[in-house]
């Protein structure tokens, strides 16, 4: 009975309850992560409507050039007013953000310094096993380890995923009020116009950026890094232990 109960345990305590954390807890944070990403979707949809502005001339042709010109200087105003409001609230968006991934900023180094050594082991494990036909009496172990180490890369590519999306779609602002200040310097040019190209370059200085704790970026690119740091150990871990 014992030898049953022992393998089952280890099941639960050492497969099971962590995966099932690990679960809960990304979905937190993704669902946290996606009314951000919605927030900016909408700040970035209003900022393209901005540079789509209206041809009076073609819509009014019998009005006269002088109301003409009195409406395109009242509807750049008006835009150019919206567009500052707009910038504002991705400026309060941009620190919100960076808010909330101060809170789980320490949750997520530590989490990552576990997996890392969780994914060392694992697949050093793997192969020892593999060179030294230790597979005898532990193929059902190995089979979840694989499993395990599977979902510690999904897991891995998934948290990471969440961060980049919102910072991808934060960064798309700075593009877009670019964009619009591009259309508008070729309508008028004016204190107004000039005041929507400093609101470009506040935005270039404001751009989005997670990282966990100033250790490193929350983006692909670390993916990348912990993938080769992974590999590099593993190598290292062969070459001095596989045969012991």
């Amino acid at each position: 009975m014992n030898q049953f109960v022992e393998p089952v345990t280890l099941l639960i305590f050492y497969y099971i309850v962590p995966i099932t954390i690990k679960c809960f807890d990304n979905l937190f944070k993704r669902d946290i992560l996606n009314l951000l990403l919605v927030k900016f979707k909408f700040l970035n949809k209003e900022f393209d409507r901005q540079s789509d502005i209206a041809d009076l001339p073609k819509l009014f042709p019998l009005t006269k050039t002088k109301k003409i010109k009195f409406l395109e200087n009242e509807e750049i105003d008006s835009n150019l007013r919206y567009i500052e409001e707009l910038s504002q609230y991705h400026y309060h968006l941009v620190q919100l953000s960076l808010d909330i991934c101060k809170i789980f900023e320490i949750e997520v180094v530590i989490t990552l310094i576990l997996w890392f050594e969780k994914i060392i082991e694992s697949t050093y494990f793997a192969i020892f096993t593999l060179v030294n036909d230790d597979y005898n009496h532990k193929t059902l172990f190995h089979a979840l380890d694989v499993i395990h180490a599977t979902f510690e890369f999904y897991w891995l590519f998934t948290s990471i995923e969440n961060f980049n999306r919102v910072q991808i779609e934060a960064n798309k602002t700075p593009i877009l009020a670019h964009d619009v200040w591009n259309k508008y310097v070729t309508k008028k040019f004016d204190d107004k116009v000039r005041h929507l190209q400093l609101i470009s370059v506040r935005f270039l200085n404001t751009k989005l950026q997670f990282t966990a704790a100033g250790l490193f970026n929350l983006d692909r690119s670390f993916c990348h890094t912990v993938i080769f740091g992974v590999t590099v150990y593993v190598v290292i871990l062969i070459q001095f232990y596989i045969y012991i």
